[in-house]
């Protein structure tokens, strides 16, 4: 079934992007941990933002068109890619490279 309401899906997707950033920085241990919560806030960032682009890349290549729906549905993707191990990724490069196999996995159905 086709989406109805890009523009919707495109905006439920950002509100949970944004909350996320409660669920993911504010679950560690302790709140006096600044240099851990950026670390997680700068992990969920990075990871949302490579499978959004490597699954808009991805349907780009499919389709030859910009497809909203796989942009939302490959951040989102990476968004659950990266919650268990966000503040363990010591190095950026490693949540990056982790969401790059997230994007295309949710949108390869």
């Amino acid at each position: 079934m086709l989406p109805h309401d890009l523009t919707i899906a495109a905006v439920g997707g950002l509100i949970l992007w944004f909350g996320w950033y409660g669920f993911n920085p504010g679950s560690t241990l302790s709140a006096m941990d600044f240099e851990g919560i950026g670390r997680v806030a700068t992990n969920t960032t990075l990871a949302a933002c490579a499978a959004g682009l490597t699954a808009l890349a991805y349907s780009f290549v499919l389709s030859k068109k910009w497809d909203v729906s796989f942009t939302v549905n490959g951040f989102l993707a990476g968004l659950v890619a990266i919650t268990c191990p966000c503040y363990p990724a010591r190095r950026r490069g490693w949540s990056i490279s982790r969401c790059w196999s997230g994007g295309p996995g949710m949108v390869a159905d």
